[in-house]
């Protein structure tokens, strides 16, 4: 994952994803994925009204030091550094952080073709009662038309837990942060998804990530947390950023702000953690325990 996908890449890939779904009203059910290889568990093109229930998912985590002791290999051969994606070419692997060996565990594409040829965009996609586990991502159906996930867990995600697409619903779902991210909503034009997550406690903690990166406009999303005390590691829920995605090194100043943007977004956070708001970030409504940074405008703090 960090020497390339596709053209240009430091090296060619043989994926080998777990399941590809092209088909319409494809119900998966009661299926159990241990995933040993580079690519995703379950990824879904241009399919129509898919189902994903009572599915188990296990994918594996290696930490980041550990490719430092390689003296062959292609991290040895690059000094170290990444070469994909483009806008963090040329860094050092970052130490102390775990890096996931697999892509994601549920993930919609955009789009696909047909029996026929014809292209058309992923429709709705539900999952139910899934555990997905040490995969880079975990449910990351942000590109779907739309979507509904309820009773979930995802745990130890080496990327995010979840990535949720517009008008998507999200109840009685949890994961943790240990090594990446609760929520990552990565795009601008993606609105009005309406998310219930509960934060629980992760058995180990690396990395300098947020709780949470948010994007998009007319969001409406409350994070719990299933502990009462103090978290050693406070992390950021920030509305308004793409992470290293879009950043002032690597996009115009124009680019950054469309891509950043985040408005309109009701958030309610009930864990010790703080909020941050970016410049990015306006005529937003935050209630919060925690304390708050604001650069943006128009944004309105309320206590619980």
């Amino acid at each position: 994952d960090l020497y390339g996908k596709g053209r240009g890449a430091a090296t060619r890939l043989q994926k080998h994803c777990a399941m590809s779904v092209l088909g319409d009203r494809t119900l998966i059910d009661g299926c159990d994925f241990k995933v040993h290889a580079f690519g995703h568990g379950i990824h879904i093109h241009g399919s129509q009204d898919t189902v994903v229930r009572n599915v188990t998912m296990e994918g594996v985590l290696r930490l980041t030091d550990e490719i430092y002791r390689e003296k062959t290999g292609l991290a040895a051969k690059y000094d170290h550094k990444m070469m994909y994606p483009p806008w963090l070419k040329g860094r050092p692997i970052p130490k102390g952080k775990m890096l996931s060996l697999t892509e994601d565990g549920i993930r919609a594409y955009l789009d696909g073709s047909d029996r026929d040829g014809n292209n058309r965009r992923t429709g709705h996609i539900t999952v139910e009662n899934c555990v997905v586990k040490r995969m880079r991502g975990g449910i990351t159906i942000t590109m779907a038309k739309s979507g509904t996930v309820t009773d979930c867990v995802v745990l130890e995600s080496g990327g995010h837990a979840y990535s949720i697409p517009p008008n998507g619903v999200v109840r009685d779902c949890k994961g943790d942060a240990g090594f990446s991210p609760l929520l990552s909503m990565p795009y601008s034009n993606r609105g009005n998804a309406d998310i219930e997550l509960e934060l629980v406690a992760a058995e180990e903690e690396l990395g300098d990530h947020p709780l949470a990166k948010v994007v998009g406009n007319g969001h409406r999303i409350r994070i719990t947390s299933s502990g009462d005390g103090r978290p050693e590691t406070l992390r950021p829920i920030i509305l308004g950023t793409t992470g290293d995605r879009y950043t002032e090194e690597n996009t115009d100043l124009k680019a950054l702000r469309r891509h950043s943007a985040a408005s309109r977004i009701t958030l309610v956070n009930e864990t010790p953690h703080p909020v941050h708001l970016t410049r990015f970030a306006s005529n937003n409504e935050v209630t919060t325990r925690g304390r708050v940074k604001d650069e943006g405008v128009d944004n309105e703090q309320k206590k619980p």
